[in-house]
């Protein structure tokens, strides 16, 4: 069995060589360049974006309001419904660039946000109740938000509830309270991609991973979140970065943070079988 060492080496490789193959296959590339533009993409995706990363000197609160939008929308069929990045540009026109105080002042209510966005995206009525919860995200997000002054405050109440709570999810718990449609899960998602890289996401990609890799289909989102800690300290890295790797894997989705050069989108090589599972069939035995 692998160490969890040689798991995050196997797995760190293993995405280089896929995201590789897909730049040959993609641009055209060859072996070499593509192999550098994988590693160049892959060093920026394992690591928080700096803009809303509160250990950065970068970071905003206007698009740390935003991260949390983005983590939202991350649930089942919302990214295919709301599509975040794909309208960033009209979200952030709607939304008064992101900033908190100016969205309550434009909008009193969800109801308000929801009539905007129904008239200005083609939204399915099938559809509509996931534009509902979104819009009370956008609000209670942005009330949340509006709370403290700057990154420096905001960053100071959730190290003091990490600091004084003995459970590893206090800190998602105190935000997926505060706002309708986030989750324990969409939560941790928020946290880690501000910055907290000791968290993951143990959504249904990584879910599965971990439960097939440790043989127990039992296993609770504190215990996977805990076995991707210590793969993670196993291997000196951040659990931010081994949580990010197997969700590209898994996604085959390998984005640019940037959002202007266009994501590379990895396949699975055998047919009827998913990435995940093409993944988890070739770990050394």
């Amino acid at each position: 069995m692998l160490t969890n060492k040689d798991f995050y080496k196997y797995t760190k490789e293993y995405a280089l060589k896929k995201l590789t193959a897909g730049y040959q296959a993609e641009k055209g590339l060859t072996p070499s360049t593509a192999r550098e533009q994988a590693e160049k993409r892959l060093a920026l995706l394992i690591k928080p974006v700096e803009s809303c990363d509160v250990n950065s000197p970068k970071a905003t609160i206007s698009a740390i309001y935003r991260r949390l939008l983005v983590s939202c929308q991350n649930r089942t069929m919302m990214p295919n419904v709301i599509k975040f990045d794909a309208n960033r540009t009209v979200f952030e026109k709607l939304l008064e660039n992101f900033e908190p105080t100016k969205v309550l002042a434009k909008y009193k209510n969800a109801d308000e946000v929801y009539k905007v966005f129904e008239s200005t995206f083609n939204i399915n009525k099938d559809r509509n109740s996931l534009w509902v919860l979104f819009s009370k995200s956008v609000i209670d997000g942005a009330k949340f938000m509006s709370k403290y002054k700057d990154v420096k405050a905001f960053r100071q109440e959730i190290d003091n509830i990490a600091q004084h709570s003995p459970s590893v999810l206090a800190v998602p718990r105190f935000v997926c309270e505060e706002i309708r449609g986030l989750g324990e899960i969409l939560a941790c998602d928020f946290i880690k991609e501000i910055g907290y890289i000791e968290y993951a996401k143990p959504d249904v990609h990584i879910e599965y991973i971990i439960k097939k890799l440790c043989k127990n289909e039992d296993m609770a989102a504190k215990e996977i979140l805990n076995k991707v800690q210590e793969i993670a300290q196993d291997s000196g890295v951040s659990t931010f970065e081994v949580d990010k790797i197997l969700w590209l894997i898994a996604s085959g989705k390998y984005y640019d943070i940037y959002q202007v050069e266009p994501t590379i989108v990895v396949k699975s090589e055998h047919a009827g079988q998913n990435l995940r599972d093409e993944f988890l069939a070739s770990l050394p035995k």
